[in-house]
């Protein structure tokens, strides 16, 4: 089945898309008065080039608060990277964070005697690092 294509019974109400998407759009998401003190708040930090951490317990909405911010930012100016993988190792996050900006480390321990330089591309590429 594509994926874009509404099972029958969902098509057969008059659906045009599912009803309870992981992550719903942000233009669709339930305006309330927390979600709009975190986006002034993360704006500030954006605004102010500080740092902004957020937190809460499972379910308060962090994710959900930080997709719409982000989709609020031109992304030209400020590109952001999402990942949600709360398993990773230090060195693992830094190495999906470069890869989505399609940067390379200048050196690792591994590559510490043969580095190679690295020519970063924008927009990302889609895919693994290109050096």
């Amino acid at each position: 089945m594509n994926s874009t294509m509404l099972p029958e019974p969902l098509a057969g109400l008059g659906l045009t898309a599912f009803p309870f998407p992981k992550a719903p759009a942000t233009e669709h998401l339930f305006r309330w008065p927390v979600l709009d003190e975190v986006l002034a708040r993360l704006a500030f930090g954006l605004a102010t080039h500080g740092f902004a951490l957020l937190t809460g317990e499972v379910g308060a909405g962090k994710s959900t608060a930080l997709r719409a911010f982000c989709h609020r930012l031109d992304a030209t100016r400020h590109p952001a990277v999402y990942l949600a993988d709360s398993a990773l190792s230090p060195r693992e996050f830094y190495r999906r964070v470069l890869d989505h900006f399609g940067v390379c480390p200048a050196r690792t321990r591994s590559s510490a005697r043969s580095s190679r330089p690295c020519s970063p591309t924008w927009p990302p590429p889609s895919g693994n690092c290109p050096c």
